[in-house]
């Protein structure tokens, strides 16, 4: 599949040209609880990428678009982070063959199905928000990054766990995207956030990894965060274990592969929402 695939990620998302599709509307419902800090978050060095586990409190998120016939609830599963060896490269994603150096996913799977497992094997099962991040000399500490980086010294080698000592508010990630900052409020319309353009993207996609599984809707915030190089440099000592050696894990970016016929669909209007129900 990861060769021979039709929809392959990740791609170059272009922001205009003949794959451009307007849609009508673009809503995503998050439960009161996704926001909440994790009390028993867990930092891992798989060997591929460095990911953070959840308790089994339910997080879910709806994505209610005019390309779907119905909203499709989602729970989180994970998230976890791709970038270069270097400072200044990394991101899975491009925006206008504009590349940046970290992505961070958070990974949902279907809510119909009763486990992450059980979706990953289905063709509507999973959802992957991206988050794209550039270095920038003029970055603060106040993304959420600070709360995982000063930690990844813990999981230096593959197959390294460490529980965060205290709760870890790994959603402030999404926080700080324009559109996202006030979830609670209920924020519409480009003009009203004073953003310019089109805060996130959807398409349809595969798992960036073996077996590049062609189930995976995107939703791709294109605005890059800025992240100061302290908050990179962690992520370059990270180690995976490559012909009984012990080496360096980064370049865990995959190329990027063709759009092909794929539609990239951008709202006339889009809204950020908070389900006060659970």
């Amino acid at each position: 599949m990861c060769s021979k695939g039709k929809r392959q990620s990740p791609i170059n998302i272009p922001t205009n040209g003949s794959n451009i599709e307007i849609i009508e509307k673009a809503l995503l419902t998050f439960c009161q609880n996704y926001f909440v800090p994790e009390a028993n978050a867990m930092l891992i060095n798989n060997g591929h990428t460095v990911q953070i586990t959840l308790n089994k409190t339910t997080r879910c998120i709806t994505l209610n678009a005019s390309i779907f016939k119905q909203p499709i609830k989602y729970v989180l599963h994970h998230l976890h982070f791709h970038w270069g060896r270097k400072v200044y490269s990394g991101c899975e994603h491009r925006i206008n063959d504009k590349t940046c150096d970290l992505e961070a996913h958070f990974v949902h799977y279907n809510a119909k199905y009763s486990s992450f497992e059980q979706a990953a094997a289905q063709p509507d099962g999973l959802m992957v928000i991206g988050v794209l991040f550039r270095v920038d000399k003029k970055a603060d500490e106040k993304n959420g990054l600070p709360a995982i980086s000063k930690r990844l010294k813990n999981v230096i080698e593959p197959n390294k766990s460490f529980k965060f000592e205290k709760p870890l508010d790994f959603a402030k990630l999404l926080r700080v995207i324009p559109m996202a900052k006030n979830v609670a409020g209920k924020m519409s319309q480009v003009a009203e956030a004073n953003v310019p353009g089109p805060d996130f993207v959807i398409f349809n996609g595969s798992l960036t990894t073996p077996p590049c599984s062609e189930n995976v809707i995107f939703v791709i915030f294109i605005h890059r965060l800025p992240i100061s190089v302290s908050q990179k440099e962690p992520f370059l000592e990270l180690k995976k274990m490559k012909d009984g050696k012990i080496v360096p894990m980064g370049d865990n970016n995959r190329a990027t592969q063709p759009l092909g016929d794929r539609k990239i669909y951008v709202a006339k209007s889009y809204d950020f929402d908070f389900d006060k129900r659970k």
